[in-house]
């Protein structure tokens, strides 16, 4: 602690990043995005600002989060920049052009952000809670990366979803919908109905089942493969 307490600012905040405790504000950014945020959007006048704020926010914290080097923070956030200037053009100048721009701008972004994270759980060394939480955050962004995949077809066919539960389905529905989907939950409350929909909600509901398996056996793995170095 003292140590810490002797470095720079810089130092504290690179310091900061590397113990991938950056990850952890992350999810809870997220968290919120998903569990409060979007629901309210639902039924609140002005929801789909306040959600396009807040996803904005992500976009740009995990950028900043990822970008160690001066060369790929320059990178990351002339990238960052791609969805979120073309989500908030579709917010002052709404129309079906920019909003499918945007929702697949969202969505590539965004799973780019989950490999780079990925890559970051998977590196060598001992598993810590960092890593687990890094796997936590990859498994929810991908649920917010099919949501904005779904309204990308969404947008291109109005019909593409139906719901008796629901008058319109815009963004915080389908974000409701791609979690629902990812944990093969299934409520059945929002129906995809065009082919596209349909092959997206199967491809989400498999990455759903494999990626906790696959992730588990992969973390347990290296755990095992670290503990001989440790001991030396």
């Amino acid at each position: 602690m003292k140590r810490f307490a002797r470095l720079s600012p810089k130092e504290r905040v690179q310091r900061f990043w590397e113990e991938d405790r950056g990850l952890s504000i992350l999810l809870v950014i997220i968290a919120v995005i998903s569990f409060v945020v979007a629901p309210l959007a639902e039924s609140r006048r002005g929801g789909g600002t306040v959600l396009r704020a807040c996803v904005t926010l992500m976009f740009a914290y995990g950028a900043f989060v990822l970008s160690s080097r001066r060369r790929a923070r320059l990178v990351i956030a002339l990238l960052t920049a791609v969805p979120i200037g073309l989500a908030w053009l579709e917010e002052f100048h709404p129309g079906p052009s920019w909003s499918a721009a945007a929702a697949a701008a969202s969505c590539l972004f965004t799973l780019m952000l989950a490999t780079l994270i990925i890559r970051r759980v998977f590196r060598e060394g001992p598993i810590t809670i960092h890593r687990v939480v890094g796997s936590i955050v990859v498994y929810m962004m991908l649920g917010i990366a099919f949501g904005e995949a779904a309204r990308f077809i969404a947008i291109l066919d109005p019909q593409a979803y139906s719901s008796a539960n629901f008058a319109h389905i815009d963004r915080p529905e389908l974000y409701y919908f791609s979690l629902v989907t990812l944990t093969t939950v299934g409520y059945g409350d929002i129906t995809p109905l065009h082919p596209m929909a349909r092959s997206l909600a199967v491809v989400e509901a498999l990455t759903g089942q494999l990626f906790p398996a696959i992730l588990i056996a992969r973390l347990v793995s290296q755990e095992l493969m670290s503990r001989p170095s440790r001991k030396d």
